[in-house]
């Protein structure tokens, strides 16, 4: 690349930041926009990685390889929103478990855990991403998060469990194995069970399935997210 098209990359990217810089504070304000930027900074300093990747990369044994997602994340505002609108339905899940279907490099789950959920899990299928992730939650220094490295389709969750997560992390028949999973084993929960959609691209599994009752639908900037209840009392 020469040095002209190398000074523009560099212009365009400070450009980008600016403008990133201005929205956060046109939105949150400048304390909140500061204290955002202080957590990254103290995120890079520790060598917390919770960057974007491609699965394809990864060493997955799985026979639903190829029925995943890339790898992402919503960022800790969206989920925020969401868990305070589950709340607003039942103030009692915080003192069971968040789990996080396809659970990455564990942003969801150290989020929901500095939420303050009893116990947090994550399940993901390619051992890098778990290996990670650990490694995120030991810097971090947070203590009863648990990763299963495992197919989510041979994963049974535990009777504790009250959140549940999904950040489109598969395709839709592997979405409709685990669904009829949880329904298979939820005589096991001792009590109802909240379910995020975030990004619901296949929501036509839910549709199909009447147990799971749609509550609300939230929005945040170009996203999009349903919450659903399953009753199993």
């Amino acid at each position: 690349m020469s040095d002209k098209n190398l000074q523009l990359k560099k212009r365009n990217r400070l450009s980008l930041l600016k403008q990133s810089l201005q929205d956060n504070i046109n939105e949150k304000g400048v304390i909140a926009t500061f204290q955002k930027i202080l957590k990254h900074i103290s995120y890079k300093i520790k060598g917390i990685d919770f960057s974007e990747e491609e699965l394809s990369k990864f060493t997955i044994e799985s026979k639903n390889k190829n029925l995943a997602t890339i790898h992402g994340s919503c960022g800790d505002e969206m989920l925020h929103i969401l868990l305070d609108e589950v709340i607003k339905f039942d103030q009692t899940v915080l003192r069971g478990s968040f789990l996080d279907y396809g659970s990455g490099k564990g942003m969801a789950v150290i989020y929901a855990k500095k939420y303050g959920f009893k116990k947090v899990i994550g399940v993901e299928f390619a051992k890098e991403l778990c290996d990670i992730a650990n490694k995120n939650i030991k810097k971090i220094g947070l203590s009863d998060i648990e990763i299963f490295y495992m197919d989510a389709t041979e994963f049974i969750p535990s009777k504790g469990v009250r959140v549940i997560y999904f950040l489109n992390p598969f395709h839709e028949k592997v979405l409709h194995e685990v669904l009829i999973k949880i329904l298979k084993y939820k005589q096991l929960f001792l009590q109802d069970i909240y379910l995020i959609y975030n990004i619901p691209i296949y929501e036509q599994v839910f549709d199909k399935l009447s147990e799971f009752q749609k509550l609300t639908t939230c929005k945040y900037k170009d996203n999009k997210a349903h919450i659903y209840k399953l009753e199993v009392q």
